[in-house]
């Protein structure tokens, strides 16, 4: 299974951030099935989301075009009262090896938390890193700001700022190395009346660009997705699919 198509099409699924992440009072499910189809073949997706209060899981299996398949489990948690959330990721890939996230931010006062997380990647090494931010609100959203310590790149100083006006939500942030050298990412997201457009623009610590524009259209089964890449390397890569949304029983 081609590693990259895969990671394309596993992007087209939502993601959820412990920031951001808010479960509905009651519980509730929905299963997704479709294909998703790319310059390197069609895949097939199949997973379920389950909501609750304080709690959401998911699971997500892609077959690729030669039949192997990677499977995704999710569970992120929220607890109000003690100021904790957490989310644990594991990955099963189509030749048996895992890699896991574990992932906690804990609220310390109030506009301040801090994080840790730990992967345990494939081949069995172990990264740990650990953070502290700062949030403030703004008039149009919140900006977030701190340090983030690594095993690898030492202390990265981490800055976000979220905006929202008339059904247009942006999210920058920037991540600068020890070195001096910095990564940043920007990411739009427009809502319409029959879904959504997504842009998402990243400047590598090379200074390679990476973007991704993406549209999301409700259909009478569930949604219709395309996204147009285009690589550091400069190469445009397409890829749309079709997805069937049904309530889980």
């Amino acid at each position: 299974m081609n590693k990259a198509f895969m990671m394309a099409v596993a992007a087209v699924g939502l993601t959820i951030g412990l920031a951001s992440y808010a479960p509905p009072a009651e519980a509730r499910g929905r299963k997704v099935e479709g294909q998703v189809t790319g310059q390197r073949g069609t895949a097939t997706v199949q997973g379920e989301t389950t909501r609750e209060k304080g709690r959401r899981t998911s699971n997500r299996t892609v077959t690729g075009p030669n039949g192997k398949a990677r499977t995704t489990t999710e569970e992120a948690t929220r607890n109000r009262e003690t100021g904790t959330r957490t989310r644990d990721r594991d990955t099963t890939f189509a030749n048996g090896e895992t890699r896991s996230v574990d992932a906690t931010a804990q609220k310390t006062a109030p506009g301040a938390y801090t994080t840790s997380r730990t992967v345990t990647t494939r081949d069995g090494d172990v990264r740990n890193q650990t953070g502290d931010f700062a949030v403030t609100k703004t008039d149009d959203g919140r900006s977030v700001a701190g340090t983030i310590t690594t095993q690898n790149n030492g202390v990265v100083s981490y800055q976000k700022d979220v905006a929202r006006t008339d059904g247009v939500r942006t999210v920058t942030s920037t991540s600068t190395f020890p070195d001096g050298a910095a990564r940043s990412n920007t990411n739009t997201t427009t809502r319409t009346e029959t879904g959504a457009v997504v842009a998402k623009d990243t400047t590598f610590r090379d200074r390679t660009t990476r973007s991704v524009d993406a549209t999301r259209t409700k259909s009478e089964t569930g949604v219709v997705v395309e996204r147009v890449i285009v690589g550091r390397n400069g190469e445009t890569r397409t890829q749309t699919g079709d997805l069937t949304v049904t309530p889980k029983e």
